[in-house]
């Protein structure tokens, strides 16, 4: 490969020519920090070009309004920022992105950049297992499913998903090092989305269970999946007890509105596309395939990374318990594929002697969800994934830069 300053010179050129050959040298040569620097300068091309619809549209207004044209004091003095949302992550980045630019092109592609850079630390953490080695088909399989259990489009959501790979790199992070100054660096994770506190109140509960045995989690479990099953609303309950979240709850506490958006859930449930509605469960269904032929061949036990398949436990029991609400629900739910996956790819290296004879064996069923990761999101974006100006164009084409506008979405979840 050519030295780190002919890739980075090669990269700029392609880039400048075709955005989207320069994504595919990036994936090829995924180890290279600067292909992950051009993964992430490709995201803000992405965000630049394709523009946005429903939540960063919401957000591309309060923008507008709020902030446009005012001073730095003139802003924070207004209630109406905090009232629209308490997130400090959403503030700071209206605010900076206002100092730079208000068109919608600018906007978009920020928010996807800054997405792709919070992947990008999560996706890192997991170097201490493919920098220095050859990927195996299995190990390679497992490290796709993960990079794709969040579709990408999930930057438009602004908040909770770029959260989701701030908590995630820094959990990885500590287990990695065990170092408790990370723990403390969790607690930073709620500035993104108020409901990410769940997740460090998860890391809690998972502590605490660890000395409580086994039978309390499999009993934990077993209650969450009958409030599962009863459909139970906790989440009304959960934000009351929640601080700061008057402004925000109301949508939920209301009755009148409660009642409405619960009929809405269950018409999306009953009558969605079951492919794209129980995405989270089928990839569930191929991971604990998996892990039963790690299980059987004695290849799922770690004292280290093993704690990665207690939180994705811990916090699948905790969305289970918020199964009421389907964008609570399914939020949880991948955030615990998230971490699930990331555990199966762990187990894959360190026992990779004890599954070497069997790794085409596993590799088999650890197919399926790897291309169901991949195709579900490509094929449910098809409409400008596949559009001529995008796989063509580059920074210096002149197009629309709307393609996703009067494309219809379920940004429910």
């Amino acid at each position: 490969m050519y030295s780190k300053g002919k890739y980075f010179i090669f990269q700029c050129v392609v880039m400048l020519i075709s955005p989207i050959t320069s994504l595919l040298i990036s994936i090829r040569f995924y180890k290279s920090e600067i292909s992950q620097l051009f993964f992430v300068i490709f995201a803000f091309y992405f965000g630049y070009h394709l523009g946005f619809v429903h939540d960063l549209m919401n957000h591309y207004r309060d923008m507008i309004e709020l902030y446009a044209n005012r001073s730095a004091s003139e802003i924070f003095a207004d209630e109406r920022i905090y009232i629209v949302g308490q997130d400090l992550y959403h503030v700071l980045f209206k605010f900076i992105v206002s100092r730079i630019s208000l068109t919608t092109q600018f906007f978009g592609g920020a928010a996807c950049a800054i997405y792709a850079a919070f992947f990008m630390f999560f996706f890192r953490q997991l170097k201490v297992f493919y920098n220095d080695n050859k990927l195996t088909i299995l190990s390679a399989l497992l490290l796709l499913t993960v990079a794709f259990i969040v579709e990408f489009y999930w930057y438009q959501g602004l908040r909770f998903r770029t959260g989701l790979f701030y908590f995630a790199a820094i959990y990885l992070k500590y287990v990695n090092t065990n170092k408790k100054i990370y723990l403390l660096a969790l607690l930073l994770t709620p500035f993104f989305h108020f409901t990410l506190i769940m997740l460090v109140a998860t890391v809690l509960i998972d502590f605490l269970l660890r000395y409580t045995g086994v039978a309390s989690r499999i009993f934990l479990l077993l209650i969450s999946i009958i409030i599962r099953m009863q459909n139970i609303d906790f989440v009304p309950w959960m934000l009351k007890h929640i601080p700061f979240t008057d402004n925000l709850s109301i949508a939920v506490t209301d009755d009148r509105i409660r009642n409405d958006w619960r009929n809405r859930m269950a018409y999306v449930r009953e009558n969605g596309n079951f492919f794209y509605g129980h995405r989270n469960d089928i990839l569930l269904f191929w991971g604990l395939i998996i892990l039963f032929f790690l299980w059987k061949f004695k290849a799922h036990k770690d004292q280290k990374y093993g704690v990665l398949f207690s939180f994705a436990l811990t916090l699948y029991t905790v969305a289970n318990f918020g199964y009421g609400d389907m964008t609570f629900y399914d939020r949880f739910f991948q955030a615990s594929l998230l971490f699930f996956y990331s555990y199966l790819f762990a187990m894959v290296f360190i026992h990779g002697d004890r599954i070497k004879h069997r790794m085409y064996l596993i590799s088999i069923f650890a197919l399926p969800p790897m291309l169901y990761a991949i195709i579900t999101p490509l094929i449910e974006q098809r409409q400008y994934l596949f559009h001529i100006d995008f796989i063509f164009g580059n920074f210096f084409t002149n197009w629309d830069g709307n393609l996703q506008q009067g494309i219809k979405y379920d940004w429910h979840r």
